[in-house]
């Protein structure tokens, strides 16, 4: 029998539901009215009868493809609230699914609620729930897993693991640190420019004096240096820079699909940035509109402490437009410094005779010349600058001076270490190579056009594909960016590592069939399965004067591209 739902989950802080963590089922397909009442009648009297503390919420939030039921629930219940959820769903629905021993019974309410009281009472831990309610009110920087449970950041953290009773692991008794110092803590997310931001942040706080800890889609990283690779750009890999021992200030970045698989890890914010909001990953979890995936990208609103700041891009329409709605304390960024955002802001970033500026009431204070600064190349690449404007702006309101913002904007990216994978470039053979990551239609229509500005005349050459978990309509939209441009060649790769649930040549088939309903000449198009090999073919058939533009994707495919384009490199 088909599943009557597609996902349940734990919520573990705040949320797109609430501020408050829960459990959250993802039900599929056309939902009749009654049954959602039904559902809603459940919840409540499973609430009344485990003796659950009053004024919980239930949430029902449809969408395109069906209907997300939140329901909020204690810290140490949130196992028993899945179970809750998914009980409470089918028997709504009149569903009795393929038993499973241990889990309530859909067609005996009785037993049921017998099987969830022992739940309870096995999860339940009524000294954490009071302690973890005492230190988040008073915005002391908790973490906690089902391993451990600390309380202060960096050296100054402190905790115990979770201890196993009769099968269920519940928290023991955490101490509390003494005097600490503050580790200041900056989240950056968007839809694209997070990794640049995180990077150029991170070595801003370095540069002022800090041992900077950072998690990206790239790994952990300890002041410039990888602890470990892989995408760390949720929960865990936050947990992880604020745990460690040598961390004296930390850059979380944070997807969207961590923040909506599981809310938000970490509640003590001083400064969390949003780049921008654009198209992707549509689908996933409910969010079908920009509007929706603004909401969730502000979402991180959620984790500030009172006094924290809001670093928003006011050339972002979604973020222009909401941005007041979700926080008070906004700091605003963007090319124009007369646009009515920056005009209001206590402290804002723009650009100002060809140079970035800091301003803070009537003083204006120069970050340096754009040309100057090897990730606007030359001015070019609009959207570094955007991402160096809102690092500054981040780095200015966690203490960095701006002498050391100018010098580390005057310096990173000119060694690819610096900024890995991200807009890189190359001279081979006299030709132009440009990688990047270039995930959605929008970063990979951006990258095209700092490509053709560099390259005004030569042939163009792009490398093509997309993760398995775009609906058809987003991969194809980045096939109609790639078509915008006329490029001479196209290369088609599959995403190793990025398949999820996808075939092998299933995404490279669809763009082709769709290249060539759009009349792209067959013989301009080519296709390999690794990345490496797209990127080789592009090589082969490159000529002194052409421009090849190439996102690589996988970190291990982004390494040896980095490492094959430098040996090639001319001088």
């Amino acid at each position: 029998m088909q599943p009557s739902f597609e996902s349940s989950r734990r919520l573990t802080g705040p949320n797109l539901f609430s501020d408050r963590p829960g459990a959250v089922l993802e039900a599929m397909g056309s939902v009749p009215s009654e049954t959602l009442a039904q559902w809603r009648r459940l919840v409540q009297r499973g609430r009344w009868l485990l003796d659950w503390p009053a004024g919980d919420a239930s949430i029902m939030r449809p969408h395109k493809y069906g209907v997300s039921l939140f329901i909020e629930a204690p810290i140490d219940l949130l196992l028993a609230a899945t179970e809750l959820n998914e009980w409470a769903w089918q028997t709504a629905r009149h569903v009795a699914e393929t038993h499973a021993p241990g889990h309530p019974l859909a067609d005996d309410e009785t037993m049921a609620f017998e099987t969830m009281r022992r739940m309870v009472s096995a999860e339940q831990h009524p000294d954490f729930r009071a302690f973890h309610t005492e230190v988040t009110a008073a915005h002391q920087p908790l973490l906690w897993d089902d391993e451990r449970v600390t309380l202060g950041l960096g050296r100054f953290c402190r905790g115990v693991d979770w201890h196993r009773i009769d099968g269920h692991v519940l928290p023991a008794r955490v101490d509390q640190p003494g005097d600490s110092v503050h580790v200041p803590v900056a989240l950056v997310t968007g839809s694209n420019g997070k990794t640049t931001s995180v990077r150029v942040l991170s070595a801003m706080l370095r540069a002022h004096g800090f041992s900077t800890a950072h998690n990206c889609t790239d790994g952990l990283y300890l002041n410039g240096e990888r602890l470990a690779r892989g995408d760390y750009s949720g929960p865990q890999g936050a947990r992880e820079v604020l745990r460690h021992p040598l961390t004296e200030a930390a850059v979380l970045e944070t997807a969207r699909g961590g923040m909506l698989r599981r809310g938000l890890a970490f509640t003590a914010v001083d400064v969390a940035l949003v780049t921008n909001v654009s198209d992707d990953h549509f689908g996933e979890y409910g969010i079908d509109t920009l509007d929706e995936l603004a909401e969730t990208k502000l979402m991180v609103a959620k984790s500030l402490k009172p006094e924290g700041r809001l670093v928003l891009n006011a050339d972002d329409a979604m973020l222009a437009r909401y941005g007041a709605t979700r926080w008070p304390r906004i700091d605003w960024f963007g090319f124009d410094g007369d646009h009515p955002l920056l005009r209001q802001a206590e402290v804002s970033v723009c650009v100002q005779d060809e140079q970035i500026v800091l301003r803070e009431g009537g003083r204006v204070r120069s970050l340096g010349r754009i040309d100057d600064m090897p990730l606007a190349v030359k001015g070019l690449a609009r959207y570094n600058i955007a991402n160096l404007m809102g690092a500054a702006l981040a780095a200015w309101r966690l203490g960095v001076g701006t002498d050391v913002m100018r010098s580390v904007l005057e310096r990173f990216g000119r060694q690819h270490e610096d900024n890995p994978g991200r807009l890189q470039r190359y001279r081979i053979r006299g030709f132009d190579v440009l990688t990047d990551y270039a995930h959605n239609p929008d970063g990979l229509g951006k990258l095209l056009e700092v490509g053709r500005a560099l390259n005004p005349s030569g042939r163009l050459a792009l490398v093509l594909g997309q993760a398995g978990n775009r609906d058809n309509a987003e991969i194809l939209s980045l096939a109609d960016v790639a078509l915008s441009w006329k490029p001479d060649l196209i290369v088609l790769k599959d995403l190793q590592g990025y398949m999820r649930g996808r075939a092998f040549g299933e995404i490279p088939n669809l763009i082709r069939e769709h290249l060539l309903d759009c009349g792209f000449d067959e013989k301009r198009l080519k296709q390999e399965q690794a990345e490496i090999d797209a990127v080789r073919a592009c090589l082969d058939w490159a000529n002194p004067g052409d421009i090849l533009v190439l996102p690589v994707h996988a970190a291990t495919a982004q390494e040896a591209v980095a490492k094959m384009l430098s040996g090639l490199a001319d001088g």
